[in-house]
């Protein structure tokens, strides 16, 4: 027996719908609801989607590449492209779109589409936090600035009906991989309607991945089979053609609702043990830093950045984060140029030795220091933890600052950050470190790190950053969990939180 799905009106109001249209039925295909707690949706995907909104665009849409996940390494494959290549020694990538694409209102799916959306992405005034994607592309990091006006000028070209071509600043052989990201995916005029909450018929938006969407209320959206997608895989007896998505749901409600198996999948509510479900843990392109500010003393000298970092057990810290696992670089697992054991493992008493050695136990304790953490409330019990490490290995004394980060301001001697990666390209994690990167907290200036980004050497860019320099220490990635039932099979959340509903099978009982 084929496991059926029936959401409830009483389930959920529809009172105060944003968008009102019929909900399409999908005869003879299974059907699928999940939960969330969250109650906005964000479908603007270069403005910082949650956690629903991400999953929901990137169902709705893809973008020149795709991703698959195998165990903990993801593999960069075709989507909307068929093919790439590079010339010019990796500085010139040309992308082939696949043959008579088209959207879901069967308009052909045109390399102008792209164009659209990356001078969007760009342009000042759309201040997409993901901008930066797109600043290895030449004269795109200009434009973003206004110093230069004409998109013209930017290195991204299209000289036919098929084909996309970037010209960057410099070599970089993971260029495709970046390409995946959900702010890079295609885009009309018409989608902004919907971004500003003017559109009137979600029925007849246009969408280029595997769904489009049928219905969307305020705390429910319906998505359906998209017949005109390119992969669609019609002669599957157990794909799914309906999925819905509740928000707004409290927590006890989910689970009930996962109990009474009225729901397939929820999120956040992992700690409760649920008769015939299973929890999907995958880890994340995000993990949680402590960045030194290399301006200040003592906190210049390199030595005392050792000491520092080998006095800190980061399993300890790790625990502190439901799903987290200690980290040594920067790299995060599933990106090419992840090192298992690379970084500084907790040694208080190597710490002690070199600390001693260096003659510098006195000049540690000339100075006050302390850690900022911005106004985060998840970030807090960490700061307080490595307060109490340093206090307890260092004799440190050390104060936890929860204010707003100021750049004009004197900068606190460590920064606690949460680091959310956008790429599967390791230079994209490396760059972070860069003088010139927007977010280098630390400070920290090195030309022999700057050459080995030129010239994509991972590994002794790891070692100079990680265990030489150490401007910073990776304490640890996140993961992301997903209870669903047990007749779901396919279920993969990747490193970037997307949750491909095209890949999930309904088992027969």
């Amino acid at each position: 027996m084929i496991k059926k799905i029936f959401v409830f009106s009483f389930l959920i109001s529809l009172t105060a719908c944003q968008v009102l249209t019929r909900t399409i039925e999908v005869k003879n295909q299974k059907s699928l609801t999940f939960g969330f707690t969250d109650s906005k949706i964000n479908l603007d995907w270069q403005k910082e989607p949650n956690l629903p909104s991400l999953i929901l665009i990137t169902n709705l849409m893809e973008g020149l590449v795709g991703h698959v996940v195998d165990g903990t390494q993801l593999t960069t494959v075709p989507a909307l492209a068929e093919s790439w290549e590079q010339k010019e020694g990796n500085t010139q990538w040309t992308f082939k779109l696949r043959d008579s694409l088209t959207w879901s209102d069967g308009k052909p799916l045109l390399p102008e589409n792209f164009i659209f959306s990356f001078k969007r992405l760009l342009a000042p005034e759309t201040a997409s936090p993901y901008a930066d994607i797109l600043f290895l592309v030449k004269g795109a990091k200009d434009f973003h600035e206004g110093k230069i006006k004409d998109f013209q000028e930017v290195g991204i070209k299209s000289p036919d009906s098929r084909t996309l071509i970037f010209t960057l600043n410099s070599a970089s052989p993971h260029f495709p991989e970046t390409m995946g990201h959900f702010s890079l995916y295609p885009m009309r005029p018409e989608l902004l309607d919907i971004f500003a909450g003017t559109s009137k018929r979600s029925d007849q938006l246009p969408w280029a991945g595997a769904f489009r969407t049928a219905f969307m209320g305020k705390r429910r959206i319906q998505i359906v089979e998209n017949k005109k997608y390119y992969g669609l895989n019609k002669n599957s007896p157990s794909a799914v053609g309906k999925v819905d998505l509740l928000f707004d749901v409290k927590k006890d409600k989910l689970v009930k609702m996962m109990k009474d198996r009225k729901i397939d999948g929820a999120y956040n509510i992992d700690e409760v043990k649920i008769k015939n479900t299973k929890s999907i843990e995958e880890p994340a392109f995000e993990y949680v830093e402590l960045a030194f500010n290399c301006q200040q003393k003592p906190l210049t000298n390199p030595i005392l950045r050792r000491v520092l970092a080998l006095s800190l057990n980061k399993d300890e810290l790790a625990r502190l984060t439901p799903g987290a696992t200690s980290l040594g670089g920067v790299i995060p697992p599933g990106v090419s140029g992840y090192e298992s054991n690379r970084g500084m493992r907790y040694d208080p008493e190597m710490a002690a030795m070199v600390l001693k050695n260096a003659n510098m136990t006195q000049d540690l304790k000339k100075f006050e220091y302390d850690i900022y953490t911005g106004n985060s409330p998840q970030l807090l019990p960490i700061a307080e933890a490595i307060r109490d490490q340093l206090k307890k290995g260092m004799d440190m004394e050390v104060k936890v600052v929860q204010t707003p980060f100021d750049p004009t301001t004197k900068r606190p001697s460590m920064i606690l950050e949460r680091r959310q990666g956008r790429t599967m390209d390791p230079l994209y994690y490396l760059g972070l470190y860069d003088k010139t990167a927007e977010k280098a907290r630390s400070g920290w200036k090195n030309r022999e790190y700057e050459e080995f980004l030129k010239k994509a050497q991972l590994a002794r860019a790891q070692h100079l950053i990680v265990e030489e320099e150490i401007p910073v220490v990776p304490l640890f990635s996140m993961a992301n969990t997903l209870v669903v039932s047990n007749q779901l099979s396919g279920v993969k959340q990747n490193f970037m939180k997307y949750l491909d509903l095209k890949e999930v099978v309904v088992e027969k009982k």
